[in-house]
């Protein structure tokens, strides 16, 4: 509820706001997550994982420093998702593939320049171009051990003369390591003198490549030209790489053209001189399927998963089938469960002859397979059709699940928020998951039970789900067992908010911090103002049952968010005449109208209700322009005639008097829509959108 109240004749607003509330959240008991983030600032990526024996993960992407430069890292974490270290590469460098291999060492597959690893093995023509490399760093994450570049100097043919010539380079795009430590690289190159080995499966300069290289990197154990990229790698007992790729076509005519793929899995013979077999999922003209991952089983049998595509028309306008029909007959008469056609799919080929044993629709766009010990096969991906979180989830919905060996039954599920699961997934010894989200949250499993955070961590005004906070910052932490069924919101008692409810408390680094509210699924609190000036902290949760972690975040000076309508996404604004903002009711050119935020950061008693006071970082208000639909970027500042913390709120409420433009663009006045976003410091909330008109 909103209100208007003069004083001293500025305007000010109280401001009452409540927080949107979760419905219950369906899924598996057998496991339960804490949330590790491993993003430290805005602009960082995490997109690689891996497990070694001892169940410390290392993760690998990009890091964004001070300055805004990105540079390519591989992060170590412990088996309870502390970080122990990391160790970043040179600047320009990027990655692609990580691996463990069987002694503990780290494998990292990207692209860079020689120059850049003067004491790296080098196969092939000495170049100042781009190449592949492939380094081994210790356990530790203390440095390089060894390494290898392979390229070339001389640019096939095939890609000069077209548009913006395609330049010079070798680029990696998979990597897997055998049982004997020797590494497995598929990738894409540009080179017509790439060092392809005597009895190459394809001598002929082609734009893919596959090569072996020896524990050491020191040999160059075979290398060759392959007509199609490989997307995915994994290798059997027997020392025979499998490979996955994906060719790109269209159908159709000009008006019904559309873009599709042919997944192939592809599976070599020991040092690559000739193909054992292949399979399609989708023939050219007869189908598309994307395949994300690929797994090998102890059994050597391969389980591929990815993304088939329905529905789309040929030149006749007939629909074609999303699967190779020749493909799915063979699954139907397997023992696989029977599932419409849905955003994903699971598959099994007999490792000696390719043949199909199962395929299993799944209602989830799949990234990422592991299959443990057992033979049991857990799935990662993210969906847009299922209904869980449907009031958080506007982007989706992410799924992390298992089959039993011949996927007879779908054993295990369990739902998050986009940025949960989805993006990658790896196995402890013991066949536990951990699972990378595309928010760079680190899911680390057990079987103790307990509450789970699958919905993640948000600032309450809104801003998405993020890994990092603000000192005094209202936040809200979702998942399942967080709290009691009957949900209890907090009472302000002698001007202070509780930090306990219920029985329940909520402590960073052992700090208690004010409970706004506390349920099943949903826990809403304020950072602790001693969170000021640290950079990390370690969130547990106490219940009637016993203490349990929950997450790991970052603290960060300010993480603005802006309240907004729960219905129209629209800011909660009240006018300059105090009547409440809508689009019967805009504000108009030259006005004042208030918003309310939250993470502007501070040091101030938390829980409190003060009558005045400022943040301690500089506030501004941006207003956006659009770069592409629902893409803003900074514009203009308004002007701010107060900032500070809203009047009968407790601390962490900031509320913001601006005045809108003297004159509005016409794109602005057309739509009725100005978008800003709040500015604290070296943070900005999302753009969010107040009703205007001239």
């Amino acid at each position: 509820m909103i209100s208007a109240i003069k004083a001293g004749g500025r305007l000010v607003v109280a401001f009452s706001f409540v927080i949107s509330t979760v419905d219950a959240i369906a899924a598996s008991s057998a496991l339960s997550f804490t949330a590790h983030s491993l993003n430290r600032n805005p602009g960082d990526s995490v997109t690689l994982l891996a497990v070694d024996a001892q169940g410390d993960a290392y993760v690998a992407g990009s890091v964004t420093d001070s300055s805004g430069i990105s540079w390519a890292q591989v992060t170590k974490t412990n088996p309870t998702g502390q970080m122990v270290a990391s160790y970043r590469f040179q600047q320009g460098e990027s990655v692609a593939a990580l691996q463990i291999d069987p002694y503990g060492a780290v494998i990292v597959a990207g692209v860079g320049y020689a120059a850049d690893l003067p004491t790296a093995h080098v196969y092939g023509p000495a170049t100042s171009s781009p190449v592949a490399f492939v380094v081994k760093l210790d356990s530790g994450l203390h440095g390089i051990t060894a390494a290898a570049v392979i390229g070339g100097n001389q640019e096939n043919q095939e890609y000069l003369g077209q548009p913006g010539d395609v330049p010079l380079h070798t680029m990696p795009s998979a990597a897997a390591v055998d049982s004997a430590g020797n590494i497995y690289l598929g990738g894409w190159t540009t080179a017509s003198d790439f060092p392809v080995t005597a009895g190459a499966y394809e001598t002929t300069p082609d734009s893919g490549f596959l090569v072996e290289l020896s524990n050491g990197l020191d040999r160059l154990v075979f290398a060759t030209y392959y007509d199609l990229v490989m997307t995915s790698l994994a290798v059997d007992g027997a020392g025979s790489m499998v490979g996955a790729t994906n060719y790109e076509y269209t159908v159709g005519s000009l008006f019904t053209e559309q873009l599709m793929w042919t997944g192939t899995i592809v599976k070599f013979a020991p040092n690559a001189g000739s193909v054992l077999w292949t399979e399609a999922l989708a023939e050219v003209g007869e189908g598309s399927a994307v395949i994300t991952s690929l797994a090998v089983d102890t059994s050597g049998d391969v389980v591929v998963v990815g993304t088939p595509v329905a529905g789309v028309p040929d030149d006749t306008g007939q629909a074609v089938p999303a699967l190779h029909a020749t493909f799915a007959a063979r699954a139907s008469a397997s023992t696989a469960q029977s599932c419409s056609v849905g955003a994903g799919f699971v598959a099994k080929l007999a490792g000696a002859s390719g043949a199909t044993e199962f395929l299993t629709y799944y209602d989830c766009a799949v990234n990422a397979v592991a299959v443990d010990t057992s033979g049991t096969i857990w799935i990662t991906g993210v969906t847009y059709a299922h209904s869980y979180l449907a009031a958080l989830a506007a982007d989706g919905t992410s799924v992390l699940a298992s089959y039993t060996a011949a996927a007879t039954s779908n054993t295990e599920t369990y739902y998050g928020t986009v940025g949960i699961f989805g993006q990658a997934l790896a196995l402890t010894l013991t066949g536990t998951p951990v699972v990378l989200g595309s928010e760079g949250f680190l899911m680390l499993a057990n079987s103790a039970g307990g509450p789970s955070l699958l919905g993640g961590v948000a600032n309450s005004a809104g801003g998405g789900w993020a890994g990092l906070v603000a000192p005094l910052e209202l936040v809200s932490f979702y998942g399942s067992s967080l709290g009691p069924a009957t949900p209890i919101a907090a009472q302000v008692l002698n001007g202070v908010m509780p930090s306990y409810l219920g029985g329940y408390q909520l402590l960073f680094d052992g700090v208690a911090a004010p409970l706004l509210y506390i349920g099943a699924n949903q826990i809403n609190a304020i950072v602790p103002s001693e969170a000021a000036g640290q950079d990390s902290v370690s969130i547990t949760l106490v219940t009637p049952a016993g203490t349990f972690p929950l997450a790991d975040l970052y603290i960060r000076p300010s993480e603005p968010g802006i309240f907004c309508d729960p219905t129209s996404l629209y800011a909660a604004a009240i006018n300059q005449d105090g009547t409440v903002n809508s689009a019967t009711n805009p504000a108009h050119a030259g006005q004042l109208v208030s918003i309310w935020g939250t993470g502007a950061g501070g040091t101030a008693l938390y829980g409190e209700l003060p009558s005045n006071g400022e943040p301690g970082l500089p506030v501004s208000i941006i207003a956006g322009y659009e770069l592409a639909e629902g893409e803003y970027a900074a514009g203009e500042s308004l002007e701010v005639d107060y900032a500070g913390n809203a009047p009968g709120e407790f601390a962490g409420v900031l509320q913001i008097n601006f005045r809108i433009p003297q004159t509005l663009t016409s794109k602005v006045a057309s739509s009725g829509s100005l978008y800003v976003s709040l500015q604290v410091g070296a943070a900005g909330s999302l753009f969010v959108p107040i009703h205007v008109a001239p």
